[in-house]
């Protein structure tokens, strides 16, 4: 079984670095399944090769494996918010439908810088008034949301103009698995 594991993780890494970026949602789905099935196998059987994969995968490719304990959400086509996405608080949707329709014109216009800072503008904002709001919620875990917020300005301020295909892909997944992950738990709460 590690062997299998190994070979696994070794292939999915491969296929990461070398395949068409419209693929990388696709492969980013497997690689999470496969670290996971990688840390149950090095800790039930105490073999270390496919923790030393995972590892080289994760330098190879830090912003599309952003994170891998939560869940992915599948990312709608076309790219744009859906009831699916409701907090049910109206500016917070608002803000994210706006955040969306960001990404979807960067992907439009990748070479574009204005909207590229316009879509920085909005997330800073969105994040600003966001936090405002769930600061408030007695007991709510409002340092590690702020953490998320900040993980992504740290991952998405290194991206420049023109906007490569993986790095839209990183902020539509990003987006999706946010507001499903970590904002709905407030929903009903603020």
């Amino acid at each position: 079984p590690v062997s299998f594991i190994c070979n696994l993780l070794t292939n999915t890494f491969q296929l990461l670095t070398a395949s068409p970026s419209v693929r990388m949602s696709y492969l980013v789905k497997v690689t999470r399944n496969l670290i996971n099935s990688a840390g149950i196998a090095s800790k039930c059987l105490t073999v270390p090769q496919p923790m030393a994969i995972v590892s080289s995968l994760l330098r190879a490719s830090p912003r599309a494996l952003h994170t891998t304990n939560q869940a992915m959400a599948t990312i709608p086509e076309p790219y744009k918010w859906d009831e699916s996405f409701a907090v049910f608080y109206q500016q917070i949707d608002d803000e994210h439908k706006g955040l969306f329709d960001g990404i979807f014109a960067v992907a439009a216009s990748p070479g574009d810088a204005a909207v590229l800072d316009t879509l920085r503008g909005n997330v800073v904002a969105h994040f600003t008034y966001e936090e405002g709001q769930y600061e408030k919620v007695a007991g709510y875990d409002v340092a590690a949301h702020k953490a998320k917020h900040a993980e992504f300005l740290k991952a998405a301020g290194g991206i420049n103009t023109p906007v490569s295909t993986d790095q839209v892909i990183f902020m539509k997944q990003w987006l999706v698995d946010h507001i499903t992950n970590t904002d709905f738990t407030y929903k009903g709460k603020l």
